[in-house]
């Protein structure tokens, strides 16, 4: 899918939406470029699909210029930031009841009054980690029960998860994303909270960061293709694939074409062998497909996530790591020891409650 298509596809939803407006609005990072926000959107589309209410998919960054639909349901990501919620509120003003915001997570602090009030009076709230928790009650004075999964769990299919750990005629995945860096005219460009005018060290972190996730994917490709296997790249946004061939360059690795229908991209990991992951929901697809999984966790919301299944902290490999570690002991680790693999029976759990969260959501602002 090109970045054009799916702009296209993207103006089309808008002008659809123009001509019939929805009744309810599905908001959230909805542009179709990462796989994962899709599969948050896809999540409640499918909690609301045997309905009759007719719902409709808009963007948060632009909310403006969409038709203001009677209800509303955020659905999930790192977007609870200060400027969204204020507009959000100011949208839905004395209708605040109506408005449902389900397993996101905050970016910044929420400081001003009116939108603390406005996030104590919808209909639902719910966050997708205990930080973001944490923070909710220490901002607004009030309890949230728990957390939310990941609103993406709504894709398990029970039926179709296996372990696929002893199927060596199947290729090896691996995940790599424009994490910490971008690359600009094939030029690595290390993020901006590693680049702090005042601070080299920072800088030198940052570079040190990106060499050591270089030298790292690229020994368990040669591994395993030393060991006669296929490796296969399964992007989660066109940048996935991007960096992906950046970093692999001269490797005899296939590259998937990026994909944003989940069902799609769950097809192709339930093909692999084991599964190395960047992004958070190469992760959360891994788990939900039940492929050996073997996560770099690059954000704490990846680390939040494998906590939340009660996986311990001592598998986790993350940036830190990389920083404080020798690289060839964290090779060596991640090539011998198993991926890991949440239990089926914990999955058909987590869905479930996903898909009550969503729909008790529903009823809510359709009550309102």
């Amino acid at each position: 899918m090109s970045p054009l298509y799916l702009a296209a596809k993207h103006r089309l939803r808008w002008v659809r939406q123009k001509i019939s407006p929805p009744e309810v609005a599905i908001i959230g990072s909805y542009h179709g470029g990462n796989t994962g926000d899709m599969a948050l959107a896809g999540a409640i589309q499918l909690a609301l699909k045997d309905t009759s209410t007719k719902y409709g998919l808009q963007s948060h960054y632009n909310l403006g210029v969409w038709p203001k639909a009677p209800r509303a349901i955020i659905g999930g990501g790192a977007i609870a930031d200060e400027s969204f919620l204020r507009n959000l509120a100011e949208r839905y003003r004395g209708q605040w009841k109506r408005v449902a915001i389900l397993g996101v997570g905050f970016v910044g602090d929420i400081q001003k009054p009116d939108i603390l009030q406005f996030l104590r009076e919808i209909s639902v709230f719910s966050v997708r980690t205990h930080d973001a928790k944490q923070k909710f009650e220490s901002m607004t004075g009030q309890t949230i029960a728990n957390c939310a999964y990941d609103l993406s769990f709504a894709h398990f299919e029970e039926n179709a998860y296996r372990n696929t750990s002893n199927n060596h005629e199947l290729p090896i995945g691996i995940n790599l994303a424009e994490v910490q860096c971008s690359l600009l005219n094939k030029s690595v460009q290390i993020e901006s909270e590693f680049v702090e005018a005042s601070s080299d060290a920072h800088r030198r972190q940052g570079e040190r960061i990106f060499q050591q996730y270089r030298t790292y994917f690229r020994a368990i490709v040669a591994h395993w293709l030393a060991q006669g296997k296929k490796v296969t790249h399964i992007p989660f946004t066109v940048g996935d694939d991007t960096i992906a061939r950046h970093i692999l360059e001269g490797m005899d690795v296939t590259y998937l074409k990026f994909q944003n229908k989940p069902a799609k991209v769950l097809a192709r990991i339930r093909n692999v062998q084991r599964f190395y992951t960047t992004r958070f929901h190469a992760l959360a697809f891994g788990i939900m497909c039940g492929v050996p999984v073997t996560p770099y966790c690059y954000a704490a919301k990846c680390r939040n996530l494998l906590l939340n299944l009660d996986i311990k902290n001592e598998i986790f490999l993350s940036p830190e790591r990389f920083i404080d570690n020798p690289i060839e002991p964290l090779i060596t680790k991640a090539i011998c020891e198993n991926g890991l693999i949440v239990p089926a029976k914990q999955l058909t759990q987590i869905k479930t409650s996903v898909h009550n969260l969503i729909s008790s959501a529903y009823n809510r602002i359709q009550d309102a």
